[in-house]
């Protein structure tokens, strides 16, 4: 059984996702404080105090830009389980959407925007390598393809950027699009090189155990199954 906590918002230490926080200052204490960008790392302590399954409903705050996926305040369901994986919280995702689908209404047929979603079927999963080379029409481990269409795309600095940044950008741009909105979709096993704390896979480095789900062209979840190797760990953060 999940346990529903509740963690700080105001916190020292900007941590739990790439995101620019918003600043502000405890007048009793004298001290910088950010608003939360994340509840991750409060969330972990209480994994490591004993609490196996725990989870937060609550506000982020994201100082950053404003569009149809994204605002600069908003709710999050954050979950963590001692002894899971992403496969754990692939299945738990799929089992918590579909049936909020069917507290709606039908879930084969739940209407959004222009959209008609089905979410009785199991979802469909497709992996990141695959999704790009079908959409861009080339192997996202080919680098100097992987430049030739970041230039094409006109993707800042394609001549000298990181390949897989590249391959990053031109998958926001390019492969996402390709993905059917009526159809709730996790990518699997994206590339180490942008999941940097995410477990690589055993047989092949170069992916990890990292998966997102996409319905109605929005990410709605992003999971993995955590880097716990501590000198994998220092490396990663070294470089």
């Amino acid at each position: 059984q999940y346990l529903e906590v509740e963690t700080p918002m105001m916190q020292p230490l900007a941590g739990g996702a790439a995101a620019r926080p918003f600043q502000t200052h405890h007048n009793a204490l004298d001290m910088p404080l950010y608003l939360r960008i994340a509840p991750e790392l409060y969330l972990k302590r209480l994994l490591v105090g004993g609490m196996r399954k725990v989870y937060e409903i609550n506000r982020n705050f994201r100082n950053e830009g404003v569009s149809r996926r994204h605002n600069p305040e908003f709710t999050m369901l954050e979950a963590y389980q001692a002894f899971g994986d992403c496969e754990t919280m692939l299945t738990l995702t799929e089992e918590m959407v579909r049936v909020a689908a069917t507290v709606v209404g039908d879930p084969a047929a739940i209407p959004f925007g222009e959209h008609t979603i089905d979410y009785a079927k199991p979802f469909d999963r497709i992996a990141y390598g695959t999704l790009f080379e079908n959409a861009v029409g080339i192997s996202m481990s080919n680098e100097q393809a992987v430049r030739a269409k970041a230039a094409e795309l006109h993707i800042a600095d394609a001549d000298k950027r990181n390949h897989w940044l590249l391959v990053s950008d031109i998958f926001e741009k390019v492969a996402e699009e390709a993905i059917d909105p009526s159809r709730p979709t996790f990518v699997t096993d994206f590339p180490s090189a942008i999941s940097p704390l995410t477990r690589p896979h055993e047989e092949d480095s170069v992916l990890s155990h990292r998966w997102e789900l996409f319905i109605a062209d929005m990410e709605i979840a992003n999971a993995y199954t955590e880097l716990n190797d501590p000198d994998l760990q220092l490396q990663r953060f070294t470089e």
